[in-house]
């Protein structure tokens, strides 16, 4: 099923917007392809969604990687809010990430496209 759309966000630059398709794009594929989920032990309450990426934003601003992977194991463990953890990543990656790396930002929007939460829900984290 994931290698399909992994085709289709390999070739979304040019079926999307037009454009060359980048070796940073293609290198952004490859690393989601070989992506290992994080350790899935950190759960919060599902009423403090809004905290959660809260706290995801700030952990991406302070380039706190350790804090943000334990952030998205708790995001997995609520897999009926997918879509608004799509919907806020995508505005995280506009606004924070953006300017400094707008492949990037077009990417996480790719993304949040090609494996829409309706669709595939927590298997996300089984790409390979």
């Amino acid at each position: 099923m994931f290698s399909a759309q992994f085709h289709e966000l390999h070739r979304y630059p040019q079926r999307r917007w037009a454009k060359a398709i980048s070796d940073r794009w293609v290198s952004l594929c490859n690393g989601l392809r070989d992506y290992e989920a994080p350790c899935r032990r950190f759960a919060v309450h599902r009423q403090r969604e809004w905290e959660l990426v809260s706290a995801f934003q700030k952990s991406i601003r302070r380039a706190d990687k350790a804090i943000g992977l334990r952030l998205i194991s708790a995001m997995d463990s609520m897999p009926e809010e997918s879509a608004y953890f799509w919907r806020r990543l995508c505005v995280i990656a506009c606004e924070d990430v953006g300017p400094a790396d707008d492949v990037l930002a077009s990417f996480v929007v790719a993304c949040a496209t090609v494996f829409p939460p309706k669709k595939t829900a927590s298997e996300n984290y089984r790409l390979s």
